[in-house]
């Protein structure tokens, strides 16, 4: 298994700016997407063999509108190959998971770089959405119609 050592040098080959948590067994590290800078974390877990990529405080999903934003979340979800939203039911605050078992195996730096590609690519095309839905009173359906259309649009010109 990977240790947070070697974890901790993929970020450094890419020369991001991280920090080692090794009470945690975490690397952080914050990255500029839509909406915002994200702080992101990848966590080794030894126990049951996995690594997490984890980006917290995408937004916080409000009682007022909490049917819509949940609507939202399972609709991304479900369109979205890994990872996934979460909702925290004590705050509200939404999380994006992006969990690997390695069962002992190697952690490739070429599969870290894809991990962090679909980790921070996923945030970065829905994670604005909460907010949008939430603050500006947009339907769920609607706010990802838009950005579906919008990126389309992108990747034609």
């Amino acid at each position: 298994m990977i240790t947070l050592d070697e974890l901790a040098g993929y970020f450094e080959t890419k020369h991001w700016k991280y920090r080692v948590e090794s009470e945690n067994n975490t690397v952080r590290a914050e990255f500029d997407v839509r909406g915002g800078n994200v702080r992101m974390s990848a966590r080794l877990n030894a126990e049951n063999e996995t690594i997490s990529f984890i980006v917290q405080g995408l937004g916080q999903i409000k009682e007022t509108r909490k049917a819509e934003c949940l609507e939202a979340l399972m609709h991304i979800n479900y369109n979205t190959v890994l990872g996934k939203y979460t909702r925290d039911a004590s705050d509200g605050e939404v999380t994006y998971e992006l969990a690997i078992p390695l069962n002992g195996a190697d952690f490739t730096y070429d599969q870290f770089l894809r991990c962090m590609m679909v980790t921070l690519g996923t945030v970065n095309r829905y994670g604005y959405l909460i907010n949008k839905i939430v603050w500006a009173k947009m339907e769920p359906l609607k706010a990802i119609e838009d950005e579906e259309r919008e990126s389309v649009n992108i990747s034609d010109s």
